[in-house]
């Protein structure tokens, strides 16, 4: 194994599991093949979904969007006028 290589592998096992998911997919896509089963579509999809769950927060279920709206437009205008 080259000095290279020893780096490259060095630093993802630095890498937290859910980045190195990324780099496994981005080495697939760079040998034109699949990473770990799964084709490269996939796999976008699975983590653009991870993405999203991750920003996903919670509400209070007696939350009052009708105020939380007026208060932001009141907030956003009230230098006009």
């Amino acid at each position: 194994m080259t000095m290279l290589q020893e780096k490259a592998i060095e630093l993802i096992k630095e890498l937290p599991d859910e980045k190195v998911s990324f780099v496994v997919s981005y080495i697939g896509e760079i040998k034109g093949s699949e990473a770990n089963g799964v084709n490269s579509k996939t796999q976008k999809a699975k983590e653009a979904l991870k993405r999203i769950r991750s920003k996903r927060i919670s509400v209070p279920a007696d939350t009052d969007y009708n105020k939380l709206y007026m208060e932001a437009l009141s907030e956003k205008y009230e230098n006009i006028g």
